[in-house]
């Protein structure tokens, strides 16, 4: 089949694509200036030199034309030149913006509070999603993204975020905001996510989660923090490099985090820690009243740190599936206030970078190092078993493998064998581990 490349414009065919584009309005730039194309009918095409200002014409356009309960979706076409905005966008509910791949949002001056404005009095409850390119603080602004006492589900994904002069993404009293496939780079001292309740706030953070994300950020900074008051945040198979410190839960003295689930992250350290660096730490400031409560790790990889998981002021904290891969210092740090931990299904290679305890109220249980069985027949004299863990057992069971009861006489325990006296000819199941 041969094919001929056409040498005319057909305006009607061009329409038609446009109206199979599952968006009301198509953004484009040409020259100086900033065009938006409707894409159906009973729409009006415009054009301004001011991109910021075509954009937000498309957003209360679509917002006002649909009042409120029905909107519509911008798609942002890639240009020559950056997209600038020299004011925040005022998102509105259910109004989608949508950019093409290497599309870049450009800040050209300094914008508050932020690139992307949830703070809008007008609507509190958003069922909006902003979507592609490349979001670029330009080192002028503050922030891309601001939620200030919103709810709903707001999807931030697919997108690119660097440049921004303090932490790119902030939530206060924000609850349903979904971050997912996302590339997010911080500036020195600042965090990358900032879960914060602050004085203008009428709420907490909570319900919120964090998906497949790629934090890069400064020197001596933490990558993500949830600070205060905060209930069921989940981060879900993030990455974190190269870091000098990891994520940071912390309660502020007036509230407390609770029911932090973190899973399938990815701690990686840029080099060897030197000065207390922490992949998770969990503690609290002031007078020690709001301590984190029910943190859930599961399955986290962690680089070498000074610190894996540090638990500094911290109440049933569960960590689970660990791979210890030799911490400066220790996989595992629980100070004298980390209460009610539980540690399970771990895998420890070294005693004495495993975990350090100074709480004796704590479950260590199921973990590989810490944990053996294996069955023996009973001599009627003392038998020496090696219990193959990395340090004493402070807890050992024998069963009988026949009738169950209690077959051993007595037993105890060195940081290599425990000493069986067990009854003559009795096949046992021998337990040893730490609690």
């Amino acid at each position: 089949m041969s094919m001929s490349l056409g040498t005319t414009f057909d305006q009607a065919r061009a329409r038609r694509l446009q109206a199979s584009i599952p968006a009301s309005y198509i953004i484009h730039k040409e020259g100086s200036l900033c065009y938006i194309e409707a894409t159906r009918p009973g729409s009006t095409d415009w054009n301004d030199p001011d991109d910021e200002e075509v954009i937000q014409y498309g957003i209360d356009t679509l917002y006002n034309a649909g009042g409120g309960v029905f909107g519509g979706t911008l798609f942002v076409k890639k240009a020559s030149a950056d997209y600038s905005i020299n004011n925040d966008i005022i998102c509105r509910n259910r109004v989608d913006i949508l950019l093409e791949r290497d599309a870049c949002l450009l800040a050209g001056q300094a914008l508050s509070p932020a690139m992307f404005n949830f703070e809008n009095a007008a609507a509190t409850t958003y069922f909006t999603k902003i979507s592609g390119g490349r979001i670029e603080g330009n080192n002028l602004a503050d922030r891309a993204f601001s939620f200030l006492d919103v709810t709903g589900n707001i999807f931030v994904e697919e997108m690119e975020v660097a440049g921004f002069t303090d932490s790119p993404v902030r939530l206060s009293g924000a609850w349903g905001i979904r971050a997912r496939n996302m590339k997010v780079t911080a500036p020195t001292g600042a965090y990358c996510f900032d879960l914060t309740r602050d004085a203008a706030a009428h709420t907490g953070n909570h319900l919120n989660t964090f998906t497949k994300v790629h934090m890069i950020g400064g020197t001596n900074a933490y990558f993500f923090r949830i600070n205060g008051d905060a209930y069921g945040n989940t981060l879900d198979r993030c990455f974190f490099s190269p870091s000098t410190q990891g994520m940071r839960i912390v309660g502020d003295g007036t509230y407390i985090p609770t029911l932090t689930h973190i899973r399938d992250c990815w701690f990686e350290r840029g080099a060897v820690g030197t000065a207390n660096e922490k992949a998770i730490e969990i503690t609290d400031v002031g007078a020690h009243t709001t301590i984190p409560r029910n943190t859930i790790i599961t399955h986290p990889h962690l680089g070498l740190f000074d610190y894996g998981i540090y638990v500094e002021y911290g109440q049933k904290t569960v960590i689970r599936d660990v791979y210890g891969s030799g911490q400066n210092t220790c996989d595992v740090y629980l100070d004298a206030n980390a209460t009610d931990t539980e540690i399970e299904n771990g895998v420890w290679t070294s005693a004495a970078k495993s975990i350090i305890t100074n709480n004796p109220t704590r479950v260590i249980r199921k973990g590989l190092g810490w944990e053996n069985s294996g069955t023996s027949t009973g001599t009627g004299a003392q038998q020496t078993i090696p219990h193959g863990l990395l340090v004493t057992p402070n807890r050992i069971q024998l069963t009988d493998l026949e009738s169950g009861a209690n077959p051993y006489q007595s037993a105890a325990a060195d940081a290599t064998n425990i000493y069986v006296l067990a009854v003559l000819n009795q096949d046992y199941l021998w337990k040893a581990w730490v609690q």
